[in-house]
């Protein structure tokens, strides 16, 4: 079997142009194949699809420089996890919600969990510097500007609680919930004003300009 070059999509891995050995292949017609290979560095499989350029080769017949030249990748499985964006905030705001989508993508869930809550910590300094109390209580305490529906996902969230932000690693149901409450807390709170002051401001300009 060959060895093969891909971007690990596997959580917890993610090394880029990790060493493949191809362990299996399956024609799925028209030169095409799927591929079964493992990662060399956190040994889990993955499914490559790739059409031929010719009927009589297979993949497995090439190393990596030959087989790119012979076959084109048209998907691997599984996908690595997608970054989730969210417009209109500050810098530091910014960065720490990239760092834990950054980490929620290595498969790190303790440093995702803490820089999630880093990131629920600084928007609520930014939309109320003078706000007092836990974190869960601060949350709560903005009932009437979050919809009802975002305040009880919440209670879905244990490592927002205050003991919990020292605990070790969360479970990944609590991990996602934490990952929507803070995306939709975020996107409620900075980026949905934002957008609807731009579109005022926009029609206030055209109003200008044609009066």
């Amino acid at each position: 079997m060959g060895q093969l070059r891909f971007d690990c999509p596997h959580a917890g891995c993610r090394t880029n142009s990790s060493a493949f050995t191809t362990l299996n292949e399956s024609p799925i017609g028209n030169q095409r194949w799927h591929v079964f290979a493992v990662c060399a560095s956190c040994r889990h499989t993955i499914i490559v699809e790739a059409t031929g350029n010719h009927p009589s080769e297979k993949p497995s017949q090439f190393g990596h420089a030959e087989f790119a030249k012979r076959f084109s990748v048209t998907a691997i499985w599984p996908e690595p996890p997608k970054l989730s964006v969210v417009e209109h905030l500050d810098e530091e705001i910014r960065a720490t919600y990239d760092e834990a989508e950054a980490c929620y993508a290595d498969g790190h869930s303790r440093a995702a969990a803490m820089a999630y809550r880093a990131t629920i910590e600084l928007a609520l300094k930014n939309l109320n510097p003078e706000g007092k109390g836990m974190l869960a209580a601060r949350i709560r305490a903005m009932k009437g500007t979050l919809p009802d529906g975002l305040i009880d996902l919440l209670n879905h969230v244990k490592f927002l609680g205050n003991e919990a932000a020292h605990a070790g690693a969360p479970d990944i149901d609590d991990l996602k919930a934490g990952r929507d409450f803070t995306r939709l807390f975020l996107t409620y709170t900075f980026e949905l004003p934002a957008r609807v002051q731009a579109a005022v401001d926009r029609r206030v300009a055209s109003e200008a300009s044609s009066g």
